[in-house]
């Protein structure tokens, strides 16, 4: 965000003030009364939903693990926002993406919030575009998550965002390590720390030395790749893993793709290919805390 607001020097001629940009986003909330979730689609395994910006209806994607929200720089053009030509930003040093900076953008979730951002970063969302097969607008990234938590309901497939510290009694919780956020699952009977990711359709990726601990020499696997945001082609194996549990989540088995990440995410990163399987999830990055349905209990 920048302190510093803009002025216009209109010389000795009287006009009507500028209003400066804000310092902070504007962040305005419906009526307890009039709060209700929205609707959002399954587009393998991955949650996008319906959002206005600057007035105009969009797509968006959820993603914790983007550092910041996104908005699509083509988009933002059409929609005539201004775009700062001076201003490259570095999205992720480990991407290809380098984005502009893009002056207040108003964000709507219909029964949900309203927000006006002094700035977002505008990169090329084609790539992901193409790939989900959504014209993705808005990446709703770690920035949102720090000021809400976020709800998905798979059984009614819907969305809210909800005040931090919301208690989910119809859930059990499971405690985030960090506001990265790492959480503790159960694989093989073994104690793995994971990054949870919503950006992510499959189940679990894992480091090789991570896959090592499990001793699953013989387990059945293949070559595999997906595409990132960027649309670069990331490969590794896709193998049949051991049983998994997290909160009330169970399975005999799952699918492991095994390919090098970040140390910082642990062991490795888990998505919505597994998360998803829950009866209702809820992402509270400011209470430290995931709720997680049992499965098969369709919450509202």
């Amino acid at each position: 965000m920048i302190g510093a607001a803009l002025s216009l020097i209109l010389g000795a001629q009287a006009a009507a003030p500028v209003p400066p940009r804000p310092v902070a986003p504007v962040i305005r909330l419906p009526p307890a009364a009039a709060r209700r979730p929205v609707v959002y689609e399954d587009v393998g395994g991955l949650v996008v939903f319906r959002v206005r910006i600057a007035g105009r209806e969009a797509w968006a994607l959820l993603d914790n693990r983007a550092e910041r929200s996104f908005v699509d720089l083509g988009f933002a053009r059409a929609a005539g926002l201004t775009i700062d030509p001076r201003a490259s930003v570095r999205v992720d040093a480990g991407t290809a993406l380098n984005g502009q900076r893009v002056e207040r953008v108003a964000v709507a979730v219909a029964g949900q919030f309203a927000v006006t951002l002094p700035s977002m970063t505008g990169i090329d969302l084609v790539p992901m575009s193409r790939s989900i097969g959504r014209p993705i607008a808005l990446v709703v990234g770690a920035d949102f998550y720090r000021r809400f938590a976020v709800a998905t309901r798979p059984g009614a497939r819907t969305i809210a965002f909800l005040p931090g510290g919301t208690v989910e009694r119809t859930a059990r919780a499971v405690d985030l390590l960090d506001a990265r956020p790492r959480i503790a699952i159960t694989l093989g009977g073994k104690r793995m720390i994971v990054t949870v990711d919503t950006g992510l359709s499959g189940a679990l990726i894992l480091t090789p030395a991570a896959w090592a601990r499990l001793g699953m020499a013989d387990a059945a696997c293949e070559d595999s790749s997906f595409r990132t945001g960027d649309g670069r082609a990331r490969t590794g194996r896709l193998c049949t893993g051991p049983a998994v549990s997290v909160g009330p989540l169970a399975l005999p088995s799952t699918r492991v793709f095994i390919d090098a990440v970040d140390g910082a995410n642990g062991d490795g990163l888990i998505g919505m290919g597994l998360l998803g399987l829950a009866g209702g999830m809820t992402l509270d990055v400011s209470a430290r805390k995931l709720w997680l349905v049992p499965p098969g209990e369709m919450v509202r």
